[in-house]
This record gives structure tokens, sequence and C-alpha cells, in this order.
């Protein structure tokens, strides 16, 4: 009797144990490098700011009017993609929007992230609007960054080691 009331208990605990190695539904896979990953952040009177994988180092490139001004090759250690995957998770950027406009601001800041990783693709950008706090599936409707986007930004930044993001 005692027998058939662990394997009942080991069959009843089987499926959750079995899902607890699979990421929740919308979480970015738990895959630490990218297969791409792109981000731009700036506008034309101002600096502007890229970072791209390229052959396992992120390419990291800061423009102003037109030029040139840092261009850096970093390698980023398997600790920062972590930390880089659990702000992604916790912002929600699978459930924002694919563009946040704001038709009312004709000069500004214009932004677009790009990432897949394990075959989900992760895309987004804008001009002059983010993705709201309250749902990040809508546009904050304002040209002021929303604390999403400013955590995203930072989780870039942190990711580059330090380097100037925005």
């Amino acid at each position: 009797m005692k027998r058939l009331f662990l394997l009942c208990v080991f069959v009843l605990l089987l499926p959750a144990t079995a899902n607890a190695a699979t990421p929740k539904p919308g979480s970015v896979p738990s895959r630490q490098e990218p297969d791409l990953f792109l981000m731009r952040v700036g506008g034309f009177l101002g600096s502007s700011y890229s970072a791209e994988l390229k052959d396992r180092r992120v390419i990291y490139r800061k423009t102003g009017q037109g030029k040139l001004l840092v261009e850096k090759s970093i390698s980023v250690p398997t600790g920062q993609w972590q930390k880089f995957w659990k702000v992604v998770n916790e912002i929600q950027l699978e459930k924002w929007a694919r563009r946040y406009d704001n038709q009312a601001v004709a000069d500004g800041t214009q932004w677009h992230i790009s990432i897949r990783v394990n075959g989900r693709t992760y895309e987004s950008g804008g001009s002059n609007n983010y993705p709201a706090d309250s749902n990040p599936s809508i546009g904050n409707r304002s040209p002021e960054r929303s604390k999403r986007f400013n955590r995203l930004v930072k989780a870039v930044r942190e990711l580059l080691g330090g380097v100037e993001f925005f």
C-alpha cells in the first residue's frame, strides 16, 4: 500500500517537475547569447548609439552629426547576458508593439531593437514615443521616455560594460 501511495505521489509530481525547466510563456528562452542583437537609439542633431552582435562580440558605436566618434568591440560575459535577459523579461519586451510613433514631433529621438534567440524574434522601434509603463502594447503618447524604455537602455549599457549609451 505504501508503494502504491509513493507511486501515485511520484506520478502526480512528475508533470510539475517537468515544467519547472520550461520558460514561462512570453519569457525569453534561457540561452545566453542571442543569434541576433541590434539596438539603435538617437537623433540627427544629437549623438546616436548602436550595439550590434557580430561574431560573438558586440560592436558599439557612437556617432554625432554624421561622424563616427567611438567604435569598440566588446566581449560580453555570460553573467551580463543573464542580467540582460532578466530585465527583458521584467519589462515584457515580448509584448511591445512593433512601432511607437508620435506624429506631433517632427524631429527628436528614433530607436529600434531587434533580438533573435532560440528561434524567437523580438522587434520594436519608435520615433519620439515609447511603450507605456501601464501597458507595453501601447505607446505612452509622449516624447518623454517611459520607465520600461529607460530600463532597456540601462540594461544595454550594463551589457556593454557601462559605456555611454543614450
